[in-house]
């Protein structure tokens, strides 16, 4: 008896040991594990919507199954030692958030043939028409990919989250996103994620947030004496024409380039 309930018992921790086992790598992954080399990173710049995304921790699984969509926008400020990447999700509640994340680039990015991982400096969160701090330090490694696709992982003290997002304008072939499912799932693989909570893109939800745009003006020239930048966003709903402003603020970005100062605030009408 006693043999047979040690017997059960071994046969139970092989078991655990094996659900416990990371992801299994597949031997091809070729072109799938590359990072993008740092004197190419100006090819991250511009709009991108998020058509599929994981995470391995609880946080992420917990997040993704919320949101309806996601669009970012990435750019380098004036000083080229610094990429600003705003994030607008619009959830399911249809509730939503903007994010601007402030990242540095690498000294000379021009010369290295190496990657470059991209750490976050400072960070805000804007939900309500209010903006606070977003105390979120992480790093983000750019992976080479087509020309309209931006492939990240984002690793944060929760975990890591693969992020697989298209060029603004090329998000709109449902048949190729729903196509391209598979190679995104065999790139998990490759990077050791797990697959199976998946967020992918729905178009129907993508225009619920493509309606409500933020706009962006560059007043630095206009008021230069203010400070090292000015920034006016303006959050409203595009239908041809400007119809309703929901509400803005006018921000500067800080001397440090690494923090924004928050000048003027015009709740919505």
């Amino acid at each position: 008896m006693c043999y047979v309930v040690k017997r059960a018992v071994l046969l139970l921790l092989l078991v655990a040991v094996i659900g416990s086992d990371p992801v299994p790598v597949p031997e091809d992954c070729e072109g799938l594990k590359t990072l993008l080399p740092s004197k190419d990173l100006h090819k991250v710049f511009g709009d991108w919507v998020l058509v599929w995304s994981i995470a391995d921790n609880q946080q992420g699984w917990d997040l993704l199954p919320n949101i309806t969509s996601s669009h970012v926008e990435l750019r380098l400020l004036a000083d080229n030692k610094t990429i600003v990447f705003t994030e607008r999700n619009l959830y399911t509640d249809k509730s939503c958030a903007n994010y601007v994340i402030n990242m540095s680039m690498p000294s000379d990015p021009s010369d290295s043939e190496q990657a470059h991982t991209l750490p976050t400096e400072s960070a805000t969160v804007e939900k309500d028409g209010v903006v606070q701090p977003y105390n979120d330090s992480g790093v983000v490694d750019v992976y080479e990919s087509c020309a309209d696709c931006l492939v990240v992982i984002y690793k944060n003290i929760y975990g890591q989250y693969l992020l697989i997002y298209r060029r603004e304008g090329h998000h709109l072939d449902a048949e190729q996103l729903k196509a391209d499912h598979s190679h995104h799932r065999k790139r998990a693989e490759c990077l050791g994620l797990p697959h199976d909570r998946a967020f992918i893109y729905s178009q129907t939800a993508g225009r619920d947030l493509s309606d409500s745009q933020r706009v962006s003006v560059n007043l630095y020239k206009i008021f230069g004496g203010l400070g090292s930048g000015l920034m006016l966003s303006l959050t409203m709903r595009l239908a041809g024409k400007w119809v309703k402003v929901l509400g803005s603020h006018v921000d500067r970005l800080l001397p440090d380039n690494k923090g924004h100062q928050l000048l003027r605030e015009e709740p919505a009408h």
